[in-house]
């Protein structure tokens, strides 16, 4: 990214998905973590308990925000509209890397924890071969707080987006701020990972669990973007991308937050949604439909 492209990319929100960039996949992880996702809760369902990707995992991992109107209405949009002409040229440039960076490394198409719930759900169907989404935060998710597959630091690094900026400070970050960024390695893991990896959540343990990653001093060194809004880490909401309603269902991992977990109510996910597609409805008002 040209040095001049910087501020306006940290103004926008998406500094911290930049500087995670590319890490290679580990499919035997994710392929053995779909397996227990369960589409009737929104959770993986692993020896220790319920665990899942909630609002608090995006703001930290990627520096996105996650607060504000829900993403609905026409689809038919004039992408020509969002440039606006009588801004500066560098301005132009910064969009255009931002939607580039939208297209090829976060969201494929939608918002990133809706489309990654609907995602699972539909991966962890039988028949399901492939899976689509923001397959990276899945797997930084898992690093971050399970105890397979994860580089060895001996602990858990910083999340790639936990970067203290202000204001528009362009300075080159610490190294230790992307350590999660190396290459993989299977010199502790058999050749057939994914049994491996089905073997070692079979036998997981509670002191193999990270249950609240985020605290000390990783806090006081997230981004603004990040604390603004600690107060919805925690609401049970759907969350709305045009034609994808997930709902977002914290209260059955409220370890994750660090407070204790009783028996967790029946919940409705409205699996029925599930099927609700764009297919046939490219010119749809998703706001009147799921109005």
């Amino acid at each position: 990214m040209d040095p001049r492209l910087r501020p306006y990319i940290i103004r926008s929100g998406f500094y911290g998905v930049y500087r995670i960039g590319h890490i290679t996949l580990d499919w035997g992880l994710i392929t053995s973590l779909v397996e227990r996702w369960r589409p009737e809760t929104h959770t993986f369902h692993l020896p220790v308990g319920e665990m899942t990707i909630t609002l608090q995992d995006v703001t930290v991992i990627l520096g996105l925000r996650i607060h504000g109107l829900p993403i609905t209405g026409t689809c038919d949009i004039d992408w020509s509209l969002l440039f606006d002409l009588d801004d500066a040229t560098l301005a132009q440039y910064a969009r255009a890397f931002i939607l580039g960076l939208i297209g090829s490394a976060l969201f494929t198409d939608k918002k990133v924890l809706a489309h990654l719930y609907r995602e699972l759900c539909r991966a962890s169907l039988d028949g399901a071969t492939d899976i689509a989404g923001c397959v990276t935060l899945l797997q930084l998710w898992s690093w971050e707080r399970l105890h397979l597959g994860r580089p060895d630091f001996g602990r858990p690094p910083a999340p790639p987006a936990a970067q203290h900026l202000e204001h528009d400070a362009v300075d080159d970050l610490p190294a230790e701020h992307l350590e999660w960024k190396v290459p993989l390695s299977w010199a502790q893991n058999p050749s057939c990972v994914l049994t491996f990896y089905r073997d070692q959540l079979d036998a997981q343990t509670h002191d193999q669990v990270l249950w609240e990653s985020y605290m000390g001093d990783l806090v006081a060194h997230l981004l603004a973007i990040s604390l603004a809004d600690q107060e919805i880490w925690r609401t049970m909401s759907p969350l709305i991308c045009f034609d994808i309603v997930e709902w977002h269902r914290p209260e059955r991992v409220l370890r994750q937050f660090g407070l204790q977990q009783g028996i967790p109510l029946s919940c409705s996910i409205e699996q029925h949604l599930h099927s609700v597609d764009r297919r046939g409805r490219h010119k749809y008002d998703w706001e009147a439909f799921h109005a």
